[in-house]
């Protein structure tokens, strides 16, 4: 068997309109990565919704004392706009 490898680039993905998809760059520990550079990919068709959850990536604060950070993304197609 012959195995191909699959870039972003060239995958076929189905999604249905008005997701809300964030993408950041491959990283063995999100220790690693830049907070401030989150990409998101909004499918426009109809109204959509998120919510981005964050904590620091290290520690479990998040579970003991609730230290994490939810971000609500909404997207309304009829005003063409992104809330953040």
């Amino acid at each position: 068997m012959k195995v191909y490898p699959v870039q972003d680039q060239n995958m076929p993905l189905f999604v249905r309109e008005g997701a809300i998809i964030p993408k950041r760059d491959y990283s063995l520990s999100t220790f690693t990565l830049d907070p401030a550079v989150l990409n998101l990919h909004v499918y426009v068709g109809q109204d959509g919704q998120f919510e981005l959850y964050e904590d620091d990536g290290v520690t479990e604060k998040f579970n003991t004392q609730s230290e994490s950070l939810r971000t609500q993304i909404t997207y309304s197609q009829k005003e063409k706009k992104l809330d953040i």
